[in-house]
């Protein structure tokens, strides 16, 4: 073969292997065929496509996430538990949107993980609360949060006290109410001593037997006497042995009528009442002595 011929010979090998490498090389995509991929002819990674669908470019391959409708999915949020409770509630961990977390009720906090407070309307049995009617006094809690009861200590209107000094006191009866002479309670811490006239099987015995609370004493001018149902009661069942009868009671001095000691001024009685025209009284029944049986002195 000449050397012109091989030469055309050469030339249309190299023709036909170009024309060949034309027909196997696949034509790049539109980018509006294939969504979001890499640039042609170069390995890099290609942006998240907008609608989900990512796929291989030509020369290198593009990167692409799976999708949604624009989000990806989120679990539970922190704060987002039953009841307005943060799901984490209970973790012993304080957690965003808790004020603190005990893994349960403590004296400090709450189930729900509020720090715990009487006037929060959540009863925490931890920190000793009976009940929590949001601090208000209502007729069975007291604003303390402690059951309302009479004698605790805690003076609650609304259940009807007026009082409550944890029993007797100056001021207020151990069933809660004020203080009172004639309310038929004797508080001697308030200083009452009796309360009414002594009654037996429902008669009245005494008249004056309790003045203003305080027992009937000799001196105080007003005489305690016993009734006659009293007497009877007395002559029959002996209940008088307490009663300090009084004949009269002049305050204290001697009158015509009445010695100081609250007896009946009489002469021979061993005390001498001037006030009752005696001059003397010697207790005895002898005339002629130093003193008469008429309280007379004798010359």
């Amino acid at each position: 073969m000449t050397p012109v011929k091989t030469a055309l010979a050469w030339t249309g090998v190299l023709l036909a292997a170009l024309s060949l490498s034309g027909a196997c090389s696949p034509t790049p995509p539109a980018d509006d065929d294939m969504g979001g991929g890499g640039s042609n002819g170069s390995d890099e990674t290609g942006g998240a496509p907008s609608d989900g669908s990512g796929g291989q470019t030509t020369g290198g391959r593009s990167t692409g996430g799976e999708g949604g409708d624009g989000g990806a999915s989120g679990g539970q949020s922190s704060s987002g538990g039953s009841g307005g409770t943060p799901a984490t509630c209970g973790d012993g961990e304080v957690d965003t949107g808790e004020e603190c977390d005990d893994e349960g009720e403590s004296a400090a906090c709450n189930a729900n993980c509020t720090l715990s407070d009487c006037g929060d309307s959540i009863v925490n049995e931890a920190a000793g609360e009976d009940c929590d009617e949001a601090g208000e006094e209502t007729a069975t809690c007291n604003d303390d949060c402690t059951e309302s009861e009479c004698g605790d200590g805690v003076h609650n209107a609304t259940d009807g006290e007026e009082c409550d000094d944890a029993g007797d006191s100056d001021a207020c009866d151990e069933d809660c109410t004020l203080v009172e002479c004639g309310d038929d309670y004797v508080n001697e811490t308030a200083g009452e001593e009796c309360e009414g006239e002594l009654t037996y099987e429902g008669d009245e015995l005494t008249i004056n037997y309790c003045v203003e609370c305080k027992k009937n004493v000799c001196g105080d001018s007003l005489r305690m006497e016993i009734t006659l149902a009293g007497q009877y009661a007395c002559a029959q069942d002996g209940i008088c042995s307490d009663i300090p009868a009084e004949d009269c009671d002049s305050g204290g001095i001697d009158t015509n009528e009445c010695d100081y000691d609250c007896t009946t001024a009489t002469c021979r009685d061993g005390h001498w009442n001037a006030a009752a025209y005696e001059d003397c009284d010697d207790g005895n029944s002898i005339d002629d002595d130093e003193c008469s049986n008429a309280c007379v002195a004798n010359p």
